[in-house]
């Protein structure tokens, strides 16, 4: 985990009561902008060999891009919403995701 430097994301790391590695979080900081939310992905993707695939990149780019995100509180509130990227490596249950959280007020 010190070895981790890709600017605008944080490493976080979880043991489990055996004080094994239990899960990797990375996640970004908060981005206002969705234009940055994929460029942000892509830097994360280019820094880190291996980690995010051209597929799940390329699923997430399309969801998030082409309508995919259809909740209609979201629709027409674009300037008001927070995302953030993040990647789990959830070791004990070899399980990887990817994900962009979205944050928007509803009035």
């Amino acid at each position: 985990t010190t070895e981790f430097k890709v600017p605008k994301f944080k490493l976080y790391s979880y043991y489990n009561d055996s004080k094994e590695l239990a899960r990797i979080e990375i996640r970004s900081q908060k981005i206002s902008k969705c234009q940055d939310v994929i460029s942000s992905m892509e830097r994360l993707r280019n820094s880190i060999e291996g980690l995010i695939s051209y597929s799940v990149l390329s699923t997430l780019k399309y969801k998030f891009t082409s309508g995919g995100v259809t909740d209609n509180t979201l629709q027409g509130r674009g300037e008001e919403r927070v995302h953030w990227v993040a990647v789990v490596a959830d070791l004990q249950n070899k399980n990887f995701t990817c994900y962009i959280e979205i944050l928007t007020h509803i009035a």
